[in-house]
C-alpha cells in the first residue's frame, strides 16, 4: 500500500477495522472494541492512521493519577501502539505518538509513560520523541528453602482486600510510578468479579493476623512468578525468606534493576535476565523531581 495516510480520531464503525489490525494476542485490547469505546477509551484519545479506507495505525493516550512531587498528579499513558507491517518505515508510528503527546499535554499531564522493548525500533523512535528509560524489569529464578519465617506468604482472602488497598496507598507515596485502578475502592464497593480477580492474582504476606504486604502472583512459565512486594518498612531479607519458605517449587522473582531486592538477591548468588520491556518517561515541562522515591517497573500493573 502506498496511498495517502490520513490521521484522525476514532469514529463509530471503526471497531472492526481496529480489531483486524490489532494482534490476536492483544485480546484485552480487542475486547475493548467489540462494542464501542467507554471508560478510559474515548474518541478523542484513540488515534488512527487510515490509508485507502483501511485502518493501518493505532494508538491510545489515556490519563491516570500518579503520586509524585508530594501529590497525586495527572500522567499520560500511551499504549496499544501498532502499525500495519507493510506500512512501517513511513513515520506513521511517530505521528500517532506526536498526536497522543499533544492530547495529553492538553489534558494537563505532568508527564507521559509508555513501555517498549529495549533496543527495538519502537524504543529508538520513542527516544527521538523525548522519552527516556525510567525502569527496567529484571527477573531471577529463586529456589525454595527449608525453615521458618515470621512472615508467611498465603493466598489472599476477601477480608484482605481493604488492607491491600491501604498498603498500596502508603506504598504509592514512596514508589514511582504507581497507577490507580478500581482496586482503590473499598471491597464492599467492588463488583464480585473484580474481587475474584484480585484474589486470584495476588498473595499476601502475613505476620500473625496482620497483613504486612502483598505481591502479584502469576504462572506464565513453568514456575510461578512473584513481584517485589507492596509493603512499607518491611525488611527485604524477611520478605524474600517468606516466599522461599512458603513455596514448594522454584519461583521467578521479578524486580526492578537497581532495587533493594536486586541487591539482596544478588548477594544470594542469583543471576538476572531482562524482562521484555522497559518503562519510558517523557516529562511535560521541567524534569520530574522524584526526591527519595524508589523507581519500580511493576507499579503500573497493580
Amino acid at each position: 500500500m502506498g496511498g495517502e495516510v490520513i490521521y484522525r480520531n476514532w469514529r463509530p464503525g471503526d471497531e472492526e477495522g481496529i480489531v483486524k489490525l490489532l494482534p490476536k494476542e492483544w485480546c484485552q485490547g480487542c475486547a475493548c472494541y467489540m462494542g464501542k469505546p467507554g471508560g478510559s477509551l474515548k474518541p478523542e484519545n484513540i488515534f488512527l492512521a487510515v490509508s485507502e479506507g483501511r485502518i493501518v495505525g493505532h494508538a491510545i493516550g489515556r490519563v491516570d493519577p500518579v503520586f509524585v512531587e508530594g501529590e497525586v498528579k495527572r500522567f499520560g499513558w500511551i499504549e496499544t501502539v501498532i502499525v500495519a507491517p507493510e506500512m512501517r518505515g513511513r513515520g506513521i508510528g511517530s505521528e500517532l505518538i506526536r498526536r497522543a503527546i499533544r492530547y495529553l499535554e492538553g489534558e494537563g499531564c505532568r508527564g507521559i509513560l509508555l513501555t517498549a522493548k529495549k533496543g527495538s525500533p519502537a524504543h529508538r523512535m520513542y527516544e527521538k520523541l523525548g522519552f527516556r528509560d525510567l525502569a527496567v524489569g529484571i527477573f531471577t529464578l529463586l529456589r525454595p528453602m527449608k525453615g521458618d519465617s515470621k512472615v508467611k506468604l498465603t493466598p489472599a482472602e476477601p477480608s484482605d482486600v481493604d488492607e491491600m488497598r491501604k498498603l498500596k496507598d502508603r506504598w504509592m507515596r514512596r514508589v514511582f510510578p504507581v497507577i490507580h485502578h478500581p482496586f482503590d475502592l473499598p471491597v464492599d464497593k467492588l463488583p464480585p468479579r473484580i474481587v475474584s480477580t484480585i484474589l486470584s492474582k495476588h498473595r499476601v504476606f502475613r505476620r500473625g493476623d496482620e497483613v504486612v504486604g502483598y505481591t502479584r502472583w502469576s504462572r506464565a512459565r513453568e514456575y510461578p512468578g512473584v513481584r517485589d512486594p507492596v509493603a512499607v518498612g518491611e525488611d527485604v531479607e524477611e520478605m524474600v525468606r517468606a516466599v522461599r519458605t512458603s513455596v514448594e517449587t522454584p519461583v521467578f522473582w521479578h524486580t526492578t534493576a537497581g532495587s533493594r531486592y536486586e541487591a539482596y538477591l544478588r548477594s544470594l548468588g542469583c543471576q538476572f535476565e531482562l524482562d521484555d520491556e522497559v518503562i519510558m518517561l517523557r516529562p511535560i515541562g521541567r524534569d520530574i523531581d522524584l526526591g527519595d522515591m524508589e523507581v519500580t517497573y511493576w507499579g503500573i500493573y497493580w
